[in-house]
Order: structure tokens, then sequence, then C-alpha cells
């Protein structure tokens, strides 16, 4: 095996492209040349169906056994391995391989996928094979090639190559000469479009931009740079070099001269005739949201236009492996884009039932509900074993809330198929707490706990985030207290240390207890350890110095009779915490209360009562009630909102009787 490593910039993908071709073109090698989309839940789908096409001149048999929906995604990559296993003179090129799965995480369908797909393939034995890694990536048994980051600057920065842009080009050179050699092509092209915009090359080797800089001081540099950053958003949907057609259909042509001319000579390059859009600028458009919402899905219509132009061009002129790739890219297009209508229409072909898949998913994110079950339904039709399909049918219909039966028969079909993910029992759980079945929620507590913790409680931390903060917060909000200590008691010491919301949690369910035994006295945020080191609200420092006695308290009620208020003492040497009442007409608490708008304290108000030393020439002691009415929320967070809503079932079966 043959592995071309280096970093991001290094042009490891060109590389790769261009030794296929001269393989294929002078060598006359078969070549399989295989790349993942970096972007994209139909990625290892994509990379399959088209190895499958490159092997249909030598195995005819094999293109349409993967173009069946029918079959498992499994046996179409057992077919495509075992058909190259028997060519042994093919070269297998594989760019962007899944060489390892992300850690720390449950991983999802499209991301095993694409790891599968990499091992399978590169597990083929005697069959010689070029990959794509990064200078990190683990590989065995490889003869590595590190292509460097650096460049010889005084080659890239040629005027001649510049076309029109060759003085700003021959400027950079002349101000830094080998000192440019640190950076890349990419970073290079970048640094002229700066130049061109006015700054001092002296500026950017100062200052150690890189690429990340030098694209925000590149587009700050223009005098309008979101029309710029909209085009450039819309190229970065792409997931294959483009020509003019799509450059036109981006906004190009609208851009002012300069900024179209730094567009075609900077930011994009050529590769075969079509361009490119660099994947680090690409990147940046997509992480920062260059684009809104609404613009990216009509960017996906409009890449879904124009790949289904290329499609039917491709069909015509009988050029199969193009056309399989411009069908797949379309239906990625529009599953992006949410359109449902057509994709159900079957106008193009669906070979995987995990591109249905992701079109459940595109609509679900959309809060499409109906429609994203329809799609899973699909999805299910060409294989019933699609557990992916499974879970997410039961999530969709669990949001819908109407089918709670058919819910519960999918989260249990998906288990049953794959019990290894986090998920799908966390959702079951409290599927099951949200409908009032706590004996089977803690049956599959029970089995949750056996299957996905079985080792040191420790080893996966991302499991307790996933599984016991999502089941304690229903549970939390459910009152369902009992249940909720013995699931937050499983959080082993590692994970309770750094997870803020469990410390959040403890403190809440604390609340909860000493509001059900009647026994709430301090505010949620002020931490369990500090309770009793108050009081809490004395400002004045005079005050301070006087303190004889305090008293945590309660408003609990408000009445004709007055101000009832539940206060606690704790006695310093046993640590005994005593509780009672003590009962104000409106009068006497207004009079002992600081607060300006006492009368208008509502029940619930967190109170501390404070009893201070008599002052000089005084006999009784001066009693202070203070009030905990600012707003602390901000210290008490419990997280984002339970999804789906807790009450669901309740308001559709109201909403069921009232229709």
């Amino acid at each position: 095996m043959l592995a071309l490593k280096g970093q991001r910039s290094a042009g490891k993908s060109a590389a790769a492209a261009k030794l296929a071709r001269v393989l294929a073109e002078e060598r006359k090698q078969p070549v399989v040349f295989i790349s993942i989309p970096r972007n994209g839940d139909d990625a290892a789908a994509v990379a399959l169906l088209h190895a499958a096409s490159q092997l249909n001149d030598l195995a005819p048999q094999v293109l349409p056994e993967i173009k069946s929906p029918k079959r498992a995604w499994s046996q179409k990559l057992e077919l495509v391995a075992e058909t190259l296993a028997r060519q042994p003179g093919t070269v297998l090129v594989f760019d962007n391989p899944r060489l390892e799965l992300p850690r720390g995480f449950p991983q999802t369908l499209f991301a095993l996928e694409a790891y599968e797909l990499t091992q399978k393939l590169l597990g083929v034995r005697d069959l010689q094979k070029v990959v794509t890694a990064s200078s990190s990536a683990p590989l065995v048994d490889a003869t590595e090639v590190v292509l460097p980051t650096r460049c010889i600057a005084s080659e890239v920065l040629q005027p001649k190559r510049w076309n029109g842009l060759g003085a700003y080009a021959e400027r950079l050179l002349n101000a830094g000469g080998e000192q440019w050699n640190e950076y890349s092509p990419f970073e290079l092209r970048l640094a002229v479009a700066l130049v061109v915009k006015g700054v001092d090359p002296a500026e950017v080797l100062a200052n150690g931009w890189h690429y990340r800089e030098l694209v925000r001081r590149l587009l700050s540099a223009w005098a309008g740079p979101e029309q710029l950053k909209k085009v450039i958003g819309r190229l970065s949907l792409l997931r294959e070099p483009f020509d003019e057609t799509f450059l036109r259909m981006a906004g190009a042509e609208q851009l002012e001269q300069q900024s179209a001319t730094i567009l075609r000579q900077a930011l994009l390059f050529k590769e075969n005739g079509r361009w490119v859009l660099h994947d680090l600028l690409a990147r940046e458009a997509r992480d920062h949201n260059w684009l809104t919402r609404q613009e990216i899905i009509e960017a996906h219509r409009q890449a879904a236009h124009y790949h289904q132009t290329r499609f039917e061009k491709a069909r015509n002129t009988e050029d199969l492996s193009i056309a399989l790739r411009q069908e797949m890219e379309c239906v990625y297009h529009l599953t992006e884009a949410g359109d449902a209508e057509t994709l159900f229409s079957e106008k193009f072909s669906i070979f995987f039932s995990e591109q249905y898949d992701a079109l459940g998913k595109s609509l679900s994110l959309k809060e499409r509900y109906p429609e994203a079950v329809r799609a899973y339904e699909r999805a299910l039709e060409h294989n019933s074993g699609d557990w992916y399909a499974h879970h997410y049918l039961a999530y969709n219909l669990d949001i819908l809330a109407t089918e709670p039966q058919r819910v519960e028969d999918e989260y249990r079909e998906a288990l049953a198929l794959r019990s290894d993910q986090v998920w799908f029992h966390g959702r079951l759980i409290c599927f099951l707490i949200t409908t009032g079945r706590l004996l089977d929620a803690k049956k599959a507590w029970g089995t949750a706990l056996a299957k996905l913790i079985p080792g040191e409680p420790g080893e996966r931390g991302w499991i307790y985030d996933e599984l016991h903060r999502q089941v304690a917060w229903l549970l939390l909000h459910r009152g369902q207290l009992e249940f909720a200590e013995r699931v937050l008691a499983d959080v082993p010491s590692s994970v309770q240390e750094t997870a803020p919301w469990y410390r959040n949690f403890i403190r809440f369910m604390r609340v909860l207890q000493e509001a059900e035994e009647n026994k709430l006295v301090f505010p949620p945020f002020i931490p369990v350890e500090q309770r009793w080191h108050g009081p809490h609200l004395i400002l004045d420092p005079a005050d301070a110095a006087r303190i004889e006695d305090w008293y945590p308290g309660r408003i609990a009620s408000v009445d004709a009779r007055g101000v009832h208020i539940r206060i606690a003492k704790r006695d310093p040497q046993t640590g005994h915490e005593r509780y009672g009442w003590r009962d104000l007409t409106m009068e006497q608490f207004h009079r002992l209360s600081s607060h300006a708008a006492s009368l208008k304290l509502p029940a619930g108000t967190f109170v501390e009562l404070v009893v201070l030393r008599p002052v000089t020439g005084k006999r009784a002691p001066q009693e202070l009630i203070l009030s905990h009415t600012g707003s602390r929320k901000e210290d008490f967070s419990l997280g984002p909102a339970i999804f789906p809503p807790p009450d669901r079932y309740i308001l559709s079966a109201f909403t069921s009787s009232t229709t």
C-alpha cells in the first residue's frame, strides 16, 4: 500500500486523482478510483456506487446488484470487495478514506458505513492500493510519501501564471522571497488577493497570517464582501468540480470586476478543465454560515437542477459512470433542500435505502415530521433490517404523539437490531416515562446499563451525557425523584467532577426533594455547601457587624391574615436542622422588610430573617426581612428545554377529543 500523507492543504486529493489518471491512461493499468465526499450523509453510498460503476466492464453483473435498493448495505459492500479480490491487477486509489471513527461519541449510521467501506476495501488482499491520509493517520504496512505543505514560492508566484494579476504576485514574491516557502499554494493565492486589495505583503509576514486569518482579512478588505461570500457559500455546497454554468448560477456574473477576477484567479483553481473551490475555503463558508438557512435551501435546489442537466446529458451519451454519479448528486441536493415531493415521485432512482434515511433526517431537522415518517417508511420498504430507519421512524412518530404502540414497537425493533446504540435505549426509556409506564422504564433502564456500561464505569464518559442526562432531566421534570436519584447515583465520580449538568441536576433534585418535604428555604442558585454560611443578603457592613442570628426562609403563602413564612435553623454543633413557621401580618411584614415593594412579593419568594443586636440606647434586637428578588437563572441552568415536549401525548389526546 502506498500512502500519500500530508496536512490538510498539501494537495493529497489532487495528487491521488492525477496518479489514477496516469496509471489508467499512460500505464494502461485497470484503476478503480474512490473518493468519499467530505460532506453528505450519502457519502459512503456515493463512493461504493462509483466503485461498482468502474468495475462494470470487468464484472457487469455487479452494478445491477449495487443499484438495487432491496440489497442491504453489507451485501453490497461484500459484493464489491469480492469483485475487487478477483482483479489482482487492478489498482485501488482511495481518496479521503475514513481510517478511524470519531472518538468519544455514539456513531451515526452514515459515519459507520464510511468507516466500514474503508476497512472492507483496504482489507482486500493481493490488491495494489494507494490511499490519501493525514500526517498522523494510523496505517500499517504502508509505504509513506509525505507531501509537503510548503511550496516553492518562486514557482507558484510566477507572474505569467496569474492571468492579469501577475504584477501583484510579483510584488508579493519580491517582498518576502523565500519566506513565502512556509506558505501553502492556497495561502499564497489568498495573499495575492490581499495585495490586490491594497494590503502590504510585509503586514502578512509580520503577523504570521495563515489560511483562516487570510480568508477573514481578504473578505473584510472588500467594500461589499457579502455578495462574494454568498457566491462562495453557494459554490461550497457542491461536492464535485463545476463549470462556468454553475459559476453563473451561483451569481459570479453579478460580482464587480475586481471581485470576479479575484474569485477566478485566487479563490478557485482548475482541475481537468473544471473549477474547484478549495476545501478549506468551502469549510470556512459552511462552518461560519455565509448563507442563511433559506439561502442554503435555494442553493441546493440550484445545484440539483445543475446536476439533473448533467445527468440527462450523460444518460443520453450512455456515459454510465458519470450518469450514476450525477443522479446521486441530484438526489443529494434535493434531499438537503427537503424536496420530498420530487424524491417520493421516483423521478430519480434511489439506489440505497440509506438515501431515504438521509431524506428522513433532512426533513426531520426541518421539523417536517409527517414527511420524515414517510421517508423512513420508504427506507423500510426496501430494507426491513434498516435499524436506523426503525429508530428514527419511531422518533418522528414519537414527536407526533399519535401512535404510541407503533412508537414502542419501532423503538424495540431498532434495539433488537442494534442494542449498542445509546440513543436507542435513552429514547425508549424517555418514551416509557412520558407515557407513565415507570415500571417498564425501570426495566429498560437496567437493560441499558447492562448493555452499554459492562466494564469500567468511566470508560466512555459521553454515554452519561447521552443517556443519564437525558433520562434524569425528564424524571426531574416529571417529579419522579426516586428514579431520578437512582439514575444520577450511577454517574461515576470522574464524570461528576467534569459535567456541569450533573451538579445542577443534583441541586435541582435537592430543591424538589426539599419542596416535597416542606423543607425548601434556600434559593436553588446557592450551592449546597454554602447554604449555611449566611446570611447571604446583608449589604451594609454596619449591619453585618451586628448580626446576632439569622433564619433562611421561603414565603409559603400570602392571604388576608398575612404572610406565612417557612423558616429553618441549624445547630452549629450537631448540624441538625429544625423547621418551623413565622406568621406575620401584612403590616408587620412590610415594616420588617427591606424591599420597597414587599407588599407585592409572591408566594415562593425566598427570604432571610436576620436578627441584629440592639444599637446603643435600644434594648430590643432589631429584625430585618431580606428578599431574594433578583433573577439568578444564569447560576442554575438545566440546559435546553426537553424535546420532544413531555406533554405531547396529553395535548395530542386532548386535540383528538375536541375535533
